[in-house]
């Protein structure tokens, strides 16, 4: 694979609406990528998006409910990705269990 100007690939997402950030797998799976700046350099987001309901239980009496959340909000599972300077080498670090893996990356 010849190398990727990573960084400038990086600025030029962060420009792009929701739309052109998106993707759907034949599955159904939903992602959405979004690049970020943090120390010194950019890096690339990418969330699956959740399909299914989050709980929260009251500590005091037990209750369980659905989570429910303000406006047009959603939840997503996230990993980073860390593009290092040297070639194509990328780091790699994933949020929790249903976060996207490499091959959701590589779509």
């Amino acid at each position: 694979m010849d190398d990727v100007p990573w960084q400038r690939a990086l600025e030029e997402m962060s420009a792009k609406p929701y739309e052109e950030r998106r993707f759907v797998t034949p599955d159904g799976d939903r992602y959405i990528g979004e690049a970020v700046f943090f120390s010194d350099a950019m890096h690339l987001l990418v969330g699956r998006i959740g399909s299914g309901e989050m709980q929260t239980v009251d500590l005091n009496d037990g209750h369980i409910e659905d989570l429910r959340l303000d406006g047009n909000r959603g939840f997503v599972d996230i990993t980073t990705i860390c593009f290092l300077e040297h070639r194509n080498i990328i780091g790699v670090m994933g949020s929790s269990q249903a976060s996207p893996r490499a091959t959701a990356i590589q779509r």
